[in-house]
This record gives structure tokens, sequence and C-alpha cells, in this order.
């Protein structure tokens, strides 16, 4: 009997047990539904609306979409690195109760900067997303699928949105045409067929049920990587910016700069980085306490720091594959960043960040003294959902 239960240890251990559950299932239906904006025919720096209402059936973000379609009528356009990302200026997630849940402001710049670390050419390829530009023709029209969790932050949780917290409310203000197109062309753009493609998931009746009992003696929890913004102006060829957020756990951050008054390649200036110039200083300091131990002095540190703040760093070779390679991150991105995370081993085991206790960039010997510069800060975000569709926020 003993040698029998050390075999079927072993047999545990290398995955070779094939005892499975008869059900492994906790849903006892999938389809996808469609909620179309309450606006059609939207303009730059106009607003869109949807309402994305599943009922009683769970959605999935990780795999939901925004679709669009984009026609400009005077000039061919062409969009750079961003592409669909580039329309998005601001996005705002409200519960059915008011309560907002995430606002992304300058969406299209730091989602440009995320997909750049995190995700591979391929991504990019299939979005309409490429490094050379992506154009629009004049007189035709152009479609673009965006994955929700490249929408806005509140949708790249993992777990299921719970049917308890109601109707969500999507606003999507749409970028000003300057900051949109790389080069000079279009004096206008419309923006049509606005669209949530969400997948959503009736739960089979045992797991419903307990989910509404959890709800309502306590609550559901999720959790997600939210952003905050602070934008300043560089004086002097140098900067000292203030990060205003105040949370108890700061994950990373990431800024990035975009020249004043300048079409640039997505709207985007580099941060400057460059081989030849050594002279060039960044630093992050959180309270009296340098986050690095010394500057980051030029593209190839700055490059390992980034790694590690988008949490590309020690995963595997798989991983690297996703990373732009060296001479696109300093031309064609350019950002400082760096990890908050106080240790790998837990997953947001980040850092708190107050007014006792500012999040500071120092930067030194800019390339372009006019320039503004955003201040990304990713932090944790949770919110409890009751039965009531009442949600409570925590930071």
């Amino acid at each position: 009997m003993q040698g029998d239960e050390s075999v079927d240890s072993l047999l545990s251990l290398n995955e070779l047990s094939y005892r499975k559950p008869f059900s492994l299932s906790v849903a006892s239906s999938c389809q996808w539904r469609v909620f179309r904006s309450l606006r059609d025919d939207i303009s730059p720096s106009q607003t869109s609306s949807l309402e994305i209402s599943p009922g009683a059936s769970f959605f999935d973000p990780k795999t939901s979409y925004l679709r669009f379609r984009v026609q400009t009528a005077t000039a061919d356009g062409t969009l750079g690195i961003g592409s669909g990302v580039n329309f998005l200026s601001e996005t705002v997630v409200r519960a059915r109760s008011g309560t907002e849940l995430s606002r992304s402001q300058t969406h299209h710049l730091q989602q440009i900067q995320s997909n750049a670390m995190k995700q591979d050419a391929n991504y990019g390829v299939t979005l309409g997303w490429v490094e050379r530009g992506d154009a629009i023709t004049a007189g035709g029209g152009t479609e673009y699928i965006l994955p929700l969790s490249d929408v806005n932050p509140f949708f790249t949780q993992n777990s299921l949105i719970p049917s308890q917290l109601g109707t969500l409310r999507l606003e999507i203000s749409w970028a000003p045409l300057g900051t949109v197109f790389s080069t000079a062309g279009p004096t206008n753009y419309n923006i049509t067929n606005v669209a949530v493609v969400a997948k959503c998931f009736d739960l089979s009746d045992a797991v419903l049920r307990r989910l509404t009992q959890i709800a309502a003696s306590t609550s559901l929890t999720m959790s997600w990587v939210d952003i905050s913004r602070t934008i300043s102006r560089g004086s002097g060829n140098s900067a000292n910016v203030t990060c205003v957020k105040s949370c108890s756990r700061g994950l990373a951050v990431m800024a990035c700069v975009q020249a004043a008054n300048r079409l640039t390649t997505a709207g985007i200036e580099s941060f400057g980085l460059s081989v030849v110039n050594p002279d060039q200083q960044f630093q992050w300091s959180l309270g009296s306490a340098m986050i690095t131990t010394e500057p980051q002095v030029g593209p190839r540190e700055a490059f390992v720091q980034a790694t590690h703040a988008f949490g590309m760093w020690g995963r595997g070779p798989d991983s690297y594959s996703c990373l732009p390679q060296r001479p696109s991150f300093i031309t064609g991105y350019g950002q400082i960043s760096a990890s908050l995370e106080r240790s790998n081993a837990l997953a947001y085991n980040g850092t708190a960040v107050s007014s006792n206790r500012p999040l500071i960039l120092i930067a030194q010997n800019l390339a372009d003294a006019n320039a503004d510069i955003y201040v990304y800060l990713y932090y944790l975000r949770m919110c409890s959902v009751f039965s009531s569709s009442n949600v409570s926020i925590k930071e």
C-alpha cells in the first residue's frame, strides 16, 4: 500500500494523473453581444457613450473589444506607431450608480508605450498598429479593432465582470486632430459604427447562486492596475515633476514626452535618449529615497529599467521577443520608467505614495526644453460589488 501511495504521488507530481472531474465548466452558455454607441458620426474632440448591459450574464473584458470605423475626406492620413489607439484621448468607465471606476487621460500616449513593451509585432499588425505607420486613404474608410484592455485600465483585470455590477458606461473622448496623425494632411476625420463587442457567459445555477450569496453577505471584490497622469513643462532643458496621486500600492511609473505644437510620430516626441549624449540623466525619488542608486544615463539603462517596470524582466526568453529592439525604443518610444514593487515574490506588493512621500522625476539635459512631460503612475485599485449594485472603491 505504501508503494502505491508513492507511485500516486509521483504521477500527480509529473501531471500524469488522469482522474478529472466530470464537469469542469462553471458556465452553461457563452455568446457575443454588441453594445452600440448612443451617438454616431463623431468628429475630433467629441465624446461617445456606450452602455454595456449584459443583464444576468458575466462578461470577459480580456476577450471583448471596441470596434469603430474612421474616414477622412480631404487628404490621406498617417497614424504612426499608435494607429487606432491614437484616436483615444480620454476614456472613463462608470458603474450604474455613477461611481467612476477608472479614468485614463491622454490614453493614447500611455497605451502606445505600454503596447511597445508588452506586445509583439504580430499583435500590432493584427490591430492595424505598425511601427512604420498605418495610413488612412482619403475618401475610404478603415475599421479598427481594439481589445478593451487597450481602451481602459479597468478592462485589464483577469476576472469576469459580475452581473451584480449592473450596466457599465464607457465614455470615450476622441482625440483632437493634431495629436492623431503623425504628418500634416487631413483637416478632419469622422468616426462611425462605434460598438463594444462583449463575450458574455451565463453561469451555472449552483455557481451563480453561490456568488449571489457572497455579494449579499460580504461583496465580490475585483482588482486591476489603474493609471494616474501628471503633466509638467520642462524648463531650461531640465525638469522636476512631482506625481500628484496618493495610493497605498504604487506598482510602476513611466514618463514620456510630447513636444508642444509639433506633429511627430503618433504625436510622441522622444525623451531625447541618445548614445551620443552621455550627460542626460534621469532619476526617480520617492520621498527622500532614490529609487535607483544612481541616475539612469543613456538609452541602454533606460531600456532595462522599462522591462522591469512593465513586468517583462526575468519572464523567460519568450517574453523578450515581445520587446522593441533597442534602436526602436530610442527613436520611436523614448520613455523613462521604474518599478515600485517592493518584491518580485508577491504580486501587487507595491509601495505607498502620498503627499508626505511624493514620487518625483528628476531630469537633466533634456533635448527639448519646451516639451510637455507626461508621468503615468500605475497603481492597484480595488472595488467591492454588492448585490444591490452598490460599489465601494479602494486604492
